[in-house]
């Protein structure tokens, strides 16, 4: 019997439900560059205005999703953002379907327009912006004023509707209780990554504690900032992201942070190096009850060419001690692993003993290292569930495409058929798409 063909069929109306579902679903964002033209001539020609305001209708009826990633607020086109906020008929009714808002450049060294003024007219319109959830700070070298900033936390629902806040290149907070204030009155903020503090030494803050739904912290350093999540009254940290050059104190706090009980790490990334080793062969293993589920080891050094080759043939084996302290140190709760090797490859020639050099050192690596991963350790760790390795470069794709670096890619991943999962990728701006792939 054809069971297909006594299935009822589906009534008009669910159809045209399950349609605008996937519609819903699928719809694509429309490109970063045409919001960038729309805030660049809104303010301007009736006819742009016109036809902007046609593009964002058509979308946004069709597709209840973000259009917009990102509102970018920088120089040189912050005075037609300006304007753009001053003029409410101009905006063409696209502000509720901004997802992030980017505020980058040194806006308040500005002589025409401070750092008030600039906020005090996008509070105006904060009540507009409801479908923003996530918030960008770059480059503002002057010291962020929790008052000057109130205008815009002052309009509670945006306050609560903030789950994200990125600050990077000299966004400056003196410490730890300077930061507090800034974020306390996001109420709903679950991510926070910062490159622009580094505290030792958090004693005396009175204000000192995380925000209550802290989900994931990605900083340089984390000497300092185990005191700040200790002080929260229960631990929802479940991501832990490192970058940068860690030093030993780092790794001592990151140890007695997760050997704290309650402690538990869906994910933890870490940037390593052979000395980086060296100091969690130190730490010792994490006691019983600790919980670090994934850990994603970053090696941001290696670096390919004719000049480094015989430098990198020797560095390739410290992988194998690399997983091995990993798996050592983070006992039987330790379900996936990877390996991520960002490599630095400029487009110089490779003669073919070169070639062969590399993909020998990289095969042998490898080779130790499934044996490791599917055996585990027979003293310390059962296998892995899973181990990745990923392969990411930050040459451009037009480099890529003209290099012979192409050829030395092609042989590290077939001599790397064995692994569970080989991701390449041309050109890796975001580490979101790294930690997407790793959990996937």
């Amino acid at each position: 019997m054809d069971h297909h063909q006594d299935a009822p069929m589906a009534s008009p109306a669910k159809r045209k439900t399950r349609m605008r579902t996937r519609i819903n679903q699928t719809a694509p964002l429309l490109p970063q560059e045409l919001c960038d033209l729309i805030i660049k001539y809104a303010t301007g020609n009736p006819r742009v205005v016109r036809a902007c305001s046609l593009v964002c209708r058509a979308w946004s009826q069709s597709a209840r999703v973000h259009l917009f990633r990102r509102l970018p607020v920088a120089p040189p086109g912050w005075k037609s953002a300006l304007r753009f906020f001053e003029q409410p008929a101009r905006t063409c009714g696209f502000l509720p379907l901004v997802q992030t808002l980017a505020i980058s450049g040194d806006i308040q060294r500005i002589a025409l327009v401070n750092s008030v003024t600039w906020l005090k007219t996008l509070a105006e319109r904060v009540d507009e912006l409801t479908g923003v959830t996530t918030i960008e700070l770059e480059a503002l070298s002057q010291e962020l004023e929790t008052e000057t900033w109130g205008y815009l936390w002052s309009y509670p629902p945006f306050s609560a509707q903030i789950t994200s806040l990125t600050m990077h290149r000299d966004v400056i907070f003196p410490n730890l209780c300077a930061l507090t204030a800034f974020v306390a009155q996001l109420s709903n903020l679950r991510i926070l990554a910062t490159d622009c503090l580094s505290v030792h030494d958090p004693t005396g803050c009175e204000c000192l504690a995380p925000p209550p739904h802290l989900h994931r912290l990605k900083v340089t350093s984390f000497a300092g900032w185990e005191t700040w999540l200790q002080a929260a009254d229960t631990h929802t940290l479940r991501s832990l992201e490192l970058f940068g050059i860690l030093e030993r104190d780092s790794y001592q706090s990151l140890h007695r942070y997760i050997s704290t009980p309650g402690v538990q790490l869906d994910y933890l990334e870490l940037p390593l190096n052979p000395q980086g080793v060296t100091d969690l062969l130190a730490m010792g293993p994490l006691p019983a009850h600790s919980v670090v589920r994934t850990v994603c080891l970053k090696d941001l050094v290696v670096c390919m060419n004719a000049n480094m080759l015989t430098v990198y043939a020797p560095s390739a084996f410290w992988h194998v001690e690399l997983v091995s302290t990993v798996l050592r140190m983070f006992g039987p709760s330790l379900r996936r692993a990877a390996l991520v090797l960002a490599w630095e490859l400029p487009p110089y020639t490779y003669t073919a003993n070169e070639l062969a050099l590399s993909t020998t050192a990289a095969a042998a690596s490898w080779r130790a290292i499934d044996s490791l991963v599917a055996h585990g350790d027979t003293t310390k760790h059962p296998p892995l569930q899973r181990f990745t390795v990923v392969l990411a470069t930050r040459m451009e794709p037009r480099t890529f495409r003209t290099s012979r670096t192409k050829e030395i890619i092609q042989g590290y991943m077939t001599e790397c058929q064995a692994r569970d999962i080989l991701k390449f990728r041309d050109y890796l701006k975001e580490d979101m798409w790294i930690r997407g792939v790793i959990q996937e």
